[in-house]
């Protein structure tokens, strides 16, 4: 139904709002449907043990009537109504029969277990006794309270109808009955509960844990660290959701450092490019406390490098700036430019654009170090280049700015 349907919806978002844990949301459901089980279970076994008990006494019912029809049979035959009377009082003396009759329509005589009764007393017939007397057959009665059955008195199975046995138990209270069965299940219940509920709370841990696990490393990657190990060695559905994740974040990975890469290097000579440069400048203007660093930044511009791709084609011209690079890098590389362990920060060699390049390095005084570094990569790209088995040359102007 569509209104129960919306309440089990608000009752679900309400309970989420009140029990954040999936631990504890999960313990619940199962307590839950425990409990609800054993309210069925206990409903069922009280149905079921109600019409047994039922049964029961009605088969004893039948079972003291049968006694007392064999018992009936001797005393009617040779009409000894006092014996008969005594033995009745003594079976309803027991407890279990509250009463206990015999008939004898010959005589029209009715010997009973009551005795303040005698069989000489004028009684009114019982209706089963009646009906039996009529059928020849077993009747039987219940009301409220009390069990009747009539059975017809045969020497044995084929003999005429001598008299009718009639009994009468008491009926065990319904509500008795019910709440003796309804205490010993909620009983079982209850021990069922206390015993169900730490296992069901190390189920919960162990099917949370994981799930904590991969909620850990997906902190850990939004905090910037790509490399956190997901638990992919699981087969079931957190496994594939790992997996899934771990794709994922291989993807964005990969798609951040393309990013990067586009943003900060140089296609070409895979140089950083004109954004690195001035991001390296920027953040090593100054020291940590606020004090400025000196530094020297060149400027370098190939000549004649247009004639190159005028004559040859840009591919030649990309491979000509492959080597100038690849030459800058190795002279500003080498360890007697620049005094190891005593620079306020790394040289950088980047690609500006076109055929210009730029290096920005500390400067101590005296300059001299930068002058010649200045020579020294004049020197180097002048240098003839061997490209695609054909040999250019391109000079360089540079400029320097402390």
């Amino acid at each position: 139904m569509p209104g129960t349907h919306g309440a089990v919806s608000k009752l679900i978002k309400v309970l989420s709002t009140w029990l954040p844990s999936l631990r504890t949301r999960f313990v619940l459901l199962v307590a839950g449907l425990f409990l609800a089980l054993s309210v069925v279970m206990i409903m069922v076994a009280s149905y079921l043990d109600l019409r047994d008990e039922e049964q029961r006494v009605v088969s004893d019912a039948r079972a003291i009537g049968a006694t007392v029809s064999r018992l009936a049979v001797p005393h009617l035959t040779n009409h000894h109504y006092l014996i008969l009377e005594q033995e009745l009082e003594s079976i309803a003396g027991s407890g279990v029969v509250e009463l206990a009759q015999v008939h004898d329509p010959a005589r029209a005589v009715t010997i009973d277990s009551d005795p303040d009764t005698s069989y000489f007393d004028e009684m009114d017939q019982h209706p089963l006794i009646t009906l039996s007397l009529q059928t020849g057959l077993d009747q039987i009665r219940q009301t409220g309270d009390r069990i009747e059955i009539a059975l017809p008195v045969r020497e044995t199975a084929d003999s005429p109808v001598l008299g009718v046995a009639l009994v009468s138990v008491k009926r065990l209270q319904a509500n008795g009955m019910l709440f003796a069965i309804w205490g010993r299940n909620i009983v079982i219940t209850l021990v069922l509960l206390i015993f169900c509920v730490p296992v069901t709370f190390h189920f919960a841990e162990n099917f949370v844990r994981p799930i904590k696990a991969l909620t850990q490393t997906a902190h850990t990657v939004s905090a910037g660290n790509f490399d956190a190990p997901f638990p992919v060695e699981r087969t079931d559905e957190i496994g594939v959701l790992a997996r899934a994740y771990r794709d994922m974040v291989g993807t964005i990975r990969n798609n951040m450092a393309r990013i990067h890469e586009l943003a900060y290097v140089d296609p070409v000579t895979r140089l950083p490019n004109r954004e690195s440069f001035r991001q390296h400048f920027n953040s090593n203007m100054q020291l940590a406390d606020g004090t400025p660093v000196r530094m020297a930044v060149l400027f370098i511009d190939l000549d004649r490098f247009k004639r190159v791709n005028d004559s040859y084609g840009h591919d030649h011209g990309d491979a000509l700036l492959k080597e100038v690079a690849a030459r800058l890098q190795r002279l500003l590389n080498s360890s007697d430019k620049v005094a190891a362990g005593k620079t306020a920060f790394s040289p950088l060699v980047a690609r500006l654009g076109g055929d210009e390049f730029a290096i920005v390095l500390p400067a101590e005084k005296p300059m001299s170090n930068v002058y010649t570094l200045a020579d020294q990569l004049v020197q180097c790209v002048e240098q003839p280049l061997e490209i695609n088995g054909l040999t250019m040359a391109v000079g360089a102007s540079i400029g320097v700015s402390t």
